[in-house]
């Protein structure tokens, strides 16, 4: 069983979240954007200020936002964290199985 007592936490706040899913998933992309101009940066291809450690610590709070906004997304469709859980944990099963081979 996969436990992420964020989950629960998301989920919930999600429930008052006013954004429709359109919204959200158009947040997610503006995430995953800002993931890339990290990336760019961590690799001298974007000019930055920031140092390597600031960089690397950004690239880290991006893919966090990236996660919220996807359980939120989640939440809209009402699945619950038992769902989430075990949806997480089959397909990390499959992925598992391909490095296997």
């Amino acid at each position: 069983r996969i436990y992420m007592p964020y989950i629960q936490r998301v989920l919930k706040l999600s429930h008052t979240e006013i954004k429709n899913f359109d919204e959200r998933f158009i947040k997610l992309n503006e995430e995953i954007g800002e993931i890339a101009v990290a990336v760019l940066q961590s690799r001298g291809l974007k000019h930055t200020d920031k140092s390597k450690k600031e960089i690397k610590e950004n690239i880290l709070e991006e893919i966090c936002d990236s996660i919220i906004v996807l359980l939120s997304m989640a939440s809209y469709y009402k699945f619950t964290e038992k769902q989430i859980g075990a949806m997480i944990n089959k397909k990390l099963d499959k992925w598992e199985g391909r490095i296997k081979k």
